[in-house]
């Protein structure tokens, strides 16, 4: 993994850029002051923590296949805010929620009492979206949206899912990628490109993205077996990072977990 993250700063490195040359932002400022929120400045990182309901259908044959479909159909996540002096600020009211990604699963590798003990498998994301609100994770439709993302890509792997055990954590790396709206609000800054809207704007071959590294554990007491499927309860919890990048870009981030990486991509208006 380290050998990885060296390889795409050294490609970075052959870019003239305006922004720091690893890409990932440090000491950047989070403005929720226009939702009524309050201003963050020097922060490193955000850390979130939520739950989701997963539906993995079976086919016809009510064990899991290459092919068979999935989807997530709700995902929450509080966010903690954590500066550059490991000082952590609680903001509860600023959440992201989905009710609709979803896709299939493939090179899955059948182990003891398949579908529950399958030894390895891989994800395909083929649809969804994501919002980030400020509000009430409790009253969707009474918060405000600061920003919505729509589906673009996403892939991972699940060496030892473990669907009908006690966790589903360990060897799960995801990559999502959202394409994001207007958001309407100036939530992100740095002292090396000013507000971050406005140069994505001014530089179009430029994309930002969060990051998302996350672990995913089994909650107890929600798997569920249907005809032809299972729910499964899950929660979420992990580190948040700012990533400015080239576009096109064509390099991989890796993230931990059932949804891993989750990433916003800001195109300029044609």
């Amino acid at each position: 993994m380290k050998k990885i993250f060296s390889l795409l700063a050294a490609t970075l490195l052959v870019f003239a850029l305006t922004v720091p040359a690893s890409a990932y932002v440090q000491d950047w400022t989070l403005d929720l002051s226009g939702a009524g929120g309050s201003t963050y400045t020097g922060v490193e990182l955000l850390t979130v923590v939520g739950e989701g309901t997963v539906t993995q259908n079976l086919g016809g044959d009510g064990i899991l296949n290459d092919g068979d479909t999935f989807s997530l159909s709700s995902y929450l996540a509080t966010i903690q805010i954590i500066n550059n002096n490991g000082n952590p600020f609680v903001d509860g009211s600023f959440f992201f929620h989905s009710t609709d990604l979803g896709g299939y699963v493939y090179n899955v590798v059948p182990g003891i009492g398949n579908p529950l003990g399958v030894s390895s498998l891989n994800y395909m994301y083929t649809t969804g979206s994501m919002q980030l609100y400020y509000g009430d994770h409790n009253n969707i439709a009474g918060s405000q949206l600061l920003m919505d993302m729509s589906f673009e890509y996403g892939k991972g792997d699940g060496a030892q899912p473990d669907l009908g055990g006690n966790l589903f954590s360990g060897a799960t790396d995801m990559i999502f990628e959202f394409a994001a709206s207007n958001p309407g609000t100036n939530l992100f800054s740095h002292a090396s490109f000013g507000d971050l809207e406005e140069f994505l704007a001014a530089n179009p071959l430029y994309q930002a993205f969060l990051v998302f590294d996350l672990n995913n554990n089994l909650l107890l007491n929600t798997f569920v077996m249907g005809d032809g499927f299972f729910d499964v309860g899950i929660s979420v919890g992990g580190n948040v990072s700012l990533m400015v990048t080239p576009e096109p870009s064509t390099f991989l981030i890796f993230g931990l977990g059932l949804l891993g990486l989750i990433a916003f991509r800001k195109r300029m208006a044609q």
